[in-house]
C-alpha cells in the first residue's frame, strides 16, 4: 500500500481521501489525508474521486466535536461555511440529527459526536443520499430497497464534505480502507476510483 497523488492506493485502487487541494486554508490534514482537524467552526474539505453515477459507500469516525456536518457537495459548495449551508451541500448535522441544505433544518435522525461512526450511501444514479449511526440507517432508511432516504433528486459530480458548524472537528474518513461499521447495501460499493 503507498500514499500516490491525492488519493490512497491499495494493489492498484484508489481510495476517495480528503483532497489537500481543496479544502479551507486552515484545515490540517494527516494519515495519508484520511483524517482531517479543524481549530475553528465553518471550515470545510472535499473528497477526492466525485462521483455523478453508481451507488457509493463511505464513513467517518468522529474524534472530537459535537458540532459536525457530513454529507455531500458539489465543486461551487462554499468551504468557508459547513456542508448543508448552501444550495450545493446536503449534510447531517451531528448536534440536533437534522439535515440541512440551503441552511434549512428538517427533522431525521438521532445526535453524533466523539466516538460515533456516521456512515454515508450516495446513490448517485437514483439521485438519493443515506446516512447511519454507528451501523444503523437513521430514519428507518435502506439504501438497498431505495426507502428511507435523507435527500432525493441530488444529481451531478458531488464529493463527501465534513466541517465543523461551531467549534473544532477531528474526523477520520474511511472509504474501504478499513472494514465498515454498517453492513454495506446490496450494490453499493466502497467509494473508489
Amino acid at each position: 500500500m503507498s500514499y500516490f497523488g491525492l488519493g490512497f492506493i491499495s494493489a492498484g485502487v484508489e481510495f476517495s481521501t480528503w483532497n489537500p487541494s481543496d479544502k479551507h486554508a486552515s484545515i490540517t490534514l494527516s494519515n495519508g489525508n484520511r483524517t482531517e482537524a479543524s481549530a475553528s467552526n465553518n471550515q470545510g474539505v472535499r473528497a477526492t474521486l466525485p462521483k455523478s453515477t453508481g451507488k457509493w459507500l463511505a464513513e467517518i469516525t468522529v474524534t472530537s466535536g459535537a458540532n459536525i456536518m457530513f454529507g455531500l457537495g458539489n465543486a461551487s459548495a462554499n468551504l468557508s461555511f459547513y456542508p448543508g449551508g448552501d444550495a450545493n451541500s446536503w449534510a447531517y448535522y451531528g448536534a440536533n440529527g437534522n439535515i440541512y441544505t440551503s441552511n434549512s433544518p428538517t427533522g431525521y435522525g438521532t445526535t453524533y459526536g466523539a466516538g460515533d461512526v456516521i456512515s454515508l450511501a450516495w446513490d448517485a444514479t437514483g439521485g438519493k443520499l443515506y446516512f447511519a449511526k454507528n451501523g444503523v440507517w437513521q430514519a428507518s432508511g435502506n439504501p438497498a430497497a431505495g426507502t428511507g432516504f435523507a435527500f432525493s433528486g441530488l444529481s451531478g459530480s458531488l464529493m463527501l464534505m465534513v466541517a465543523a458548524a461551531l467549534g473544532s472537528q477531528n474526523t477520520t474518513l474511511n472509504t474501504g480502507q478499513a472494514a465498515f461499521t454498517v453492513a454495506v447495501p446490496s450494490g453499493f460499493s466502497p467509494w473508489t476510483s
